[in-house]
């Protein structure tokens, strides 16, 4: 809608009516803000102009051209189907909203409502894990010149799905520089405080508890997130600090919070933090006892309906205990994690998943009923899975263990031998981070 233009014609209105801008304003808005809107500076809200019309005794169709109702009357059509789609996206129906997308793109020339199509289609291949699709259609984003605070806000999240996506590959300092570019031009004070909160995640990856406080208590914690996430990333900044003994009495507490809340990812992750505590601190938890198996089995009997959508994280979980129950020799225990985890194999993180699986399984044989013929057989899987261009310490151990088996040093060593060397990383196959343990990011 033109203000300029419509303000313009209610002056002019309200002049042959022998109307005063006083008596024109009482009971809609201020003498100041009539007076804006006459001089074209003001965006009327649509029930004021209702009762423009009212007052004035003329329809709205006398002071707004036609054209311009229209435009406005499939804008608001279109919100609609924006909403709607925001709603098939939460519900994870990916194809329903591609198909709204598609028809709203074809059917609108508005630059606002191509920017919120826009971010809705990399937020869709951002839940797809298509992070370069994802990444490319938010550039575009954020590389328009915006007119109106919609613009700003979507530009806004944009910024702040890139930074997540950027966390996730590992580049914290872009993540912390997109987080702060949307701050700065954020006009929206819950997408700021999602901002400030995601920043206190990033922070808290790198063990930087300090500044991840501070960027805490700047906060409005009643407009973010809820307490008890408050409470977890708080918990996980103690034991950062070397809190031990407080930080696991408040993680036991908050984990039975969590189950009657029905807070299923922070349930997981209070399992997580546990089993790391557990793993490195055992002095620390040794008079606690955790039930781990019992809580996988009924993750597994509940997990259609009550842990949906918590299928990667409990992968992560079942893959340290895996390692920690090999590492005591608990093979009956191992063997049964390992049934769980190929159960789960299409939410593995990547292809060395089944590398390191399959592995594991070929140690477990070594280990409780060796069988040469079926440990290769396991141990060649394990190649396949690899990337056969990159050397990975991986592949090393996987050709060592082939030599071990068949005893033929001058070739499987060889390779073991040229595949460490060309390693650019030695480390231990998923090791529990704090960043495994930190709550969901917000990009709502």
């Amino acid at each position: 809608m033109n203000i300029i233009q419509l303000g313009s014609n209610i002056r002019k209105k309200r002049k042959e009516k022998n109307i005063t801008l006083k008596e024109l304003a009482h009971g809609i808005c201020s003498i100041g803000k009539m007076s804006n809107i006459e001089n074209g500076l003001t965006k009327i809200k649509e029930e004021e102009l209702e009762q423009i019309c009212l007052r004035l005794g003329v329809p709205v169709s006398e002071l707004v051209d036609d054209s311009e109702i229209l435009e406005e009357n499939r804008y608001k059509e279109h919100q609609l189907k924006i909403t709607e789609i925001e709603n098939y996206i939460f519900l994870e129906f990916y194809e329903i909203a591609n198909e709204l997308i598609r028809e709203v793109e074809n059917d609108t020339e508005n630059s606002t409502v191509k920017c919120q199509i826009t971010y809705f289609k990399s937020l869709i291949h951002y839940k797809k894990k298509e992070n370069h699709n994802a990444l490319f259609n938010l550039y575009k984003l954020l590389n328009i010149k915006t007119s109106n605070k919609v613009e700003i806000t979507y530009q806004t999240k944009a910024y702040n799905l890139v930074a997540i996506i950027l966390y996730y590959i590992g580049d914290f300092k872009s993540a912390l520089d997109h987080l702060n570019k949307a701050l700065d031009i954020s006009n929206d004070k819950l997408i700021a405080q999602n901002l400030y909160y995601n920043s206190a995640l990033v922070y808290a990856a790198q063990g930087y508890s300090y500044k991840s406080r501070l960027t805490i208590n700047k906060m409005d914690k009643k407009q973010i997130a809820s307490s008890y996430e408050i409470q977890f990333l708080s918990t996980l900044l103690a034991m950062i600090d070397g809190d031990l003994k407080g930080a696991i009495e408040k993680i036991i507490s908050l984990r039975s919070s969590f189950l009657v809340e029905r807070d299923k990812d922070l349930f997981i992750k209070s399992n997580i933090v546990l089993l790391y505590l557990q793993e490195k601190h055992p002095n620390e938890t040794k008079k606690y006892t955790f039930d781990f198996l019992n809580f996988i089995e009924n993750w597994f009997q509940l997990r259609v309906n009550d842990y949906k959508g918590t299928e990667e994280i409990m992968v992560t979980f079942l893959l340290a205990l895996t390692n920690l129950t090999m590492e005591k020799q608990e093979f009956s225990t191992t063997s049964l994690l390992l049934e769980y985890l190929f159960s789960l194999k299409e939410y593995f993180h990547n292809k060395q998943t089944y590398c390191y699986l399959y592995y594991i399984k070929a140690k477990l044989m070594e280990a409780t009923s060796p069988n040469k013929e079926e440990q290769i057989k396991l141990l060649k899987k394990a190649i396949n899975e690899a990337d056969l261009n990159t050397h990975t310490w991986l592949k090393g151990i996987l050709y060592y263990e082939l030599g071990k088996v068949q005893e033929l040093e001058d070739t499987y060593f060889k390779l073991a031998s040229e595949n460490f060397y060309h390693s650019l990383l030695y480390k231990e196959f998923n090791v529990l981070t704090i960043r495994n343990m930190l709550p969901k990011f917000k990009y709502y």
